[in-house]
């Protein structure tokens, strides 16, 4: 569910992913990564339609699938159980501690791969009070857990890759709308490209933002770029 748009800017003549008119099921956010040279080569027919008239087509053609349930998790792995198989393949996920904030052990976890960052329910551990978990240590083999999970106001992106857009100069990159999760509404920011590659997008409120996730930066419902969230901090830091 993607469409594709041509975005002329003088001699520059990009491909991009737009989002599909079933914004539900718009899968752009996945898609950022891929190239010029594949994009071009792609027809993505659901652009334009819904998954009820998918659905409808499908069913009018006898297709069997044609009222099975969304997949949510995984779908090649018996109910998303993706732990249970990166351990079956690269053995047992030591277990560690899990830390308050200031790093005082708490309890203990069954293996950093069972958690993300944001998570608040299954995490198999009492503390009289809701808990989320805020880091996640995988040298230190630690899990972070607050009370409250509220984030930052700026994030840190690296591994970018240009679609709608061409790489720019250094400095302030102006205003996109962000996805930091799939699903998640965009949200809007100012965006700054380091000498380094890396952007910092600046929120006008904290945001949650896991890092190994993938931040991706639209317009007009276009995809100009994307990479993988490293961090998020506070603005104030920007100052130091």
């Amino acid at each position: 569910y993607a469409k594709i748009v041509r975005i002329e800017n003088g001699n520059d003549t990009r491909l991009a992913f737009s989002q599909a008119e079933d914004l539900r099921k718009d899968q752009t956010y996945m898609l950022y990564r891929l190239p010029q040279h594949i994009i071009e080569k792609l027809v993505l027919p659901l652009g334009d339609s819904s998954k009820g008239n998918v659905r409808a087509e499908a069913a009018d053609s006898g297709i069997v699938a044609a009222d099975r349930p969304d997949s949510q998790e995984i779908c090649f792995l018996p109910d998303g159980g993706y732990p249970e198989y990166i351990e079956s393949v690269a053995g047992k996920c030591p277990e560690g501690n899990f830390v308050d904030k200031d790093g005082n052990v708490i309890g203990k976890h069954k293996g950093i791969i069972h958690y993300t960052v944001g998570q608040r329910k299954g995490l198999g551990i009492s503390l009289g009070e809701r808990a989320f978990v805020t880091k996640i240590d995988s040298e230190g083999n630690t899990i972070t857990l607050s009370p409250s999970h509220i984030g930052a106001d700026c994030v840190r992106v690296r591994d970018v890759v240009y679609s709608g857009m061409a790489k720019p100069e250094c400095g302030n990159l102006g205003e996109f709308d962000a996805k930091l999760r799939y699903g998640a509404t965009p949200i809007k920011c100012v965006v700054t490209l380091g000498a380094d590659g890396d952007l910092v997008l600046k929120f006008t409120s904290p945001v949650k933002a896991a890092p190994g996730q993938s931040a991706v930066l639209y317009r007009g419902g276009a995809v100009m770029c994307g990479g993988f969230i490293v961090e998020s901090f506070e603005s104030k830091m920007l100052e130091n």
